[in-house]
């Protein structure tokens, strides 16, 4: 789950104000057009406009079915009477709610399908949850869409969380305001799929809630994590995005954790990022102590770097940016360009720093060594390999600031 598309949920759920369009009925004799000139027309509509066309007529909507209108990305809202369906791209909503359509009846159609127009995709002995399951269902069988996510409203959803999870198999659980009691967590926990996303967004969890399972899933936003522990950072194992929000961790923690991810027999994470509390003094001295880190430069900003020792695994460069009230983690492997969000262009590798972190931690264990070595003649040998490192790093444009090796500039 893209930062981008996070955001679009959060948007999303915060209701902001969208534009409505007039729409124009079209009285152009489309059905009597050949199937592959009819084909043709359908896969330059929007999405609204295949949709109405499919509720028209069985044919049609085999019509729009295989003529395969691309959506990127579908989220389904859950508010009881007022949950609804929203494609990204297009911002086209569809109302599942029964209350959706009073209290939008001045609307015009362009961006909004009324619940009104999905009757026969509807069943008015179903509940709401029921009928926005079968909602989906009709949608992703009439366009092609294989991304979606499940968003829960949670102090206006009068459903169960096991409920409200049944609906289908998400990519992404967002969960928004309200309060999630430890039996809804630990359902939770022993339910959501590895491979899944979960963010809790501004929602209430018990600050000593403990589960084994907290950190297990693809995709994790807790915007609240003061019940994050060591021990569950210690636990990651092949995640892709996690952040972590407010929380009662330490540098010593964060440090922990840092030298954890350096001895770890497999890849932790891709992205992850950690909140600090704006009055916490960042104390490089704790948050590296034991860590072989080099300063760097790229993208006209100051990053810190370190390996993976062990050689097979997938991403062994860790780039760390320091942030007043966040610490931004990013995995990458050596041969690849890193990027970033705002600037939209990308850089060369890192092979440079990598090839530098590997001479230091070199030198890192020659010192080790000579410090508890007692052969004289062998701590003059050391001490040349050592000076030969450093002249390694020199020519490699390597320099010392504030008694830490720092390479490039802004």
């Amino acid at each position: 789950m893209t930062s981008s598309l996070s955001k679009w949920i959060t948007r999303l759920f915060k209701k902001k104000k969208l534009e409505f369009k007039n729409e124009k009925c079209s009285t152009f004799p489309l059905g009597k057009l050949p199937f592959l000139a009819v084909q043709e027309v359908i896969r330059n509509m929007d999405i609204q406009e295949g949709i109405r066309l499919a509720l028209t007529s069985r044919k049609m909507r085999s019509n729009v079915k295989y003529s395969r209108i691309p959506v990127e990305y579908l989220a389904v809202v859950m508010n009881d009477d007022f949950s609804y369906i929203a494609a990204r791209e297009s911002g086209v909503i569809f109302f599942c709610g029964p209350k959706l359509d009073k209290k939008y009846k001045k609307i015009k159609k362009d961006k909004y399908i009324k619940r009104s127009e999905l009757e026969p995709w509807l069943n008015p002995t179903l509940s709401t949850l029921q009928n926005t399951q079968n909602i989906l269902v009709q949608i992703q069988n009439t366009i092609k869409c294989d991304r979606w996510g499940l968003v829960i409203e949670l102090k206006c959803v009068q459903t169960t969380i096991r409920d409200v999870l049944n609906i289908s198999d998400f990519e992404t659980l967002y969960l928004f305001e309200g309060k999630l009691e430890e039996e809804d967590m630990n359902y939770l926990m022993e339910n959501v799929k590895e491979d899944r996303g979960l963010h809790i967004m501004e929602a209430e969890i018990p600050e000593n809630y403990y589960h084994e399972n907290m950190l297990k899933f693809s995709d994790i936003n807790y915007e609240d994590a003061r019940f994050i522990k060591i021990e569950h950072l210690l636990a990651i194992e092949y995640n892709y995005i996690i952040r972590i929000g407010k929380n009662n961790l330490t540098l010593s923690d964060i440090n922990t954790f840092l030298n954890y991810w350096v001895i770890s027999k497999y890849d932790l994470f891709k992205i992850m990022t950690i909140n600090i509390a704006r009055e916490t003094e960042l104390n490089l001295d704790i948050l590296f102590d034991g860590l072989v880190v080099l300063k760097g430069f790229r993208f006209g900003w100051a990053s810190w770097f370190a390996v993976k020792s062990i050689k097979w695994r997938e991403t062994p460069i860790l780039c760390i940016e320091l942030k007043s009230d966040q610490i931004f983690l990013n995995a990458y492997s050596k041969s690849e360009r890193p990027v970033t969000e705002d600037r939209k262009v990308d850089d060369e590798p890192y092979e440079s720093e990598f090839q530098i972190l590997k001479v230091l931690e070199k030198k890192k264990d020659l010192e080790e060594t000579m410090r508890i070595e007692e052969n004289n003649e062998r701590k003059l040998e050391i001490e040349k390999e050592i000076e030969e490192l450093d002249l390694q790093l020199l020519e490699k444009g390597v320099r010392m600031e504030q008694g830490r090796h720092v390479f490039g500039s802004v």
